[in-house]
């Protein structure tokens, strides 16, 4: 296994590192309720950093992980998954693979990561209270 997955990630670098897209499907729940296991992302080379935008990276464990990014402070990233309310700290730039560019969901549609609907969710993720605010109405709209 551990080889299928050095080989999917060599890809990937050697694919970005040629400025091109890399498509990858989502697995885990971390980014729910934006993007689930029907759902892919375009990858680019990150050239650079913003708040709000998702970014596929190695944890210091060897684990890859796909979370948006929340804070910048110093040389110190601070992500977490839509779906989690803790922070993961001392993220390095040197640790960041790729950006995601695009979502493509299961019917090939494209999400518009540039809509105003979505610029609201981003900043709702962003920010701790209105998360649990808007986790809270989709429970109570779902009954």
């Amino acid at each position: 296994m551990n080889n299928n997955i050095n080989s999917f990630i060599n890809l990937l670098l050697k694919t970005i590192e040629e400025d091109k897209v890399f498509v990858m499907p989502i697995n885990g729940t971390s980014m729910l309720p934006f993007l689930d296991s029907s759902k892919k992302v375009k990858l680019k080379k990150a050239e650079s950093l913003k708040k709000g935008e998702m970014y596929f990276y190695k944890r210091e464990n060897g684990q890859y992980v796909l979370h948006r990014l929340i804070k910048i402070k110093n040389d110190n990233l601070i992500f977490r998954g839509d779906n989690q309310f803790i922070n993961e700290n001392d993220i390095k730039k040197n640790q960041i693979i790729a950006k995601v560019v695009e979502i493509i969901d299961e019917n090939g549609n494209f999400d518009n990561l540039s809509s105003l609907s979505y610029k609201i969710y981003v900043c709702i993720m962003r920010h701790i209270f209105f998360k649990k605010v808007y986790f809270k109405l989709r429970r109570i709209f779902k009954k």
